[in-house]
């Protein structure tokens, strides 16, 4: 669990490798090319942290959809 928040903040921030002068990461840049006003730094840490929670969520539910012992061996 704790390897989803770290991997998501390692993408978000560093992108593809192609770091700004200032900085940032393409991610970023294309997020304040959008509307600058609105993605403000601590708008993009929100978003990362909505992102990293939708995926935290999602493992859950795969989770319990998943068997942990399959059928043929419960027999």
């Amino acid at each position: 669990m704790l390897c989803i928040p770290l991997n998501i903040a390692i993408i978000y921030f560093s992108g593809d490798g192609n770091v700004k002068d200032g900085g940032t990461s393409e991610y970023i840049e294309f997020f304040r090319r959008m509307n600058p006003e609105m993605w403000t730094i601590s708008n993009l840490i929100l978003l990362a942290v909505f992102v990293e929670h939708g995926i935290i969520f999602l493992k859950i539910i795969l989770q319990f959809l998943i068997p942990d012992v399959p059928y043929s061996v419960v027999i």
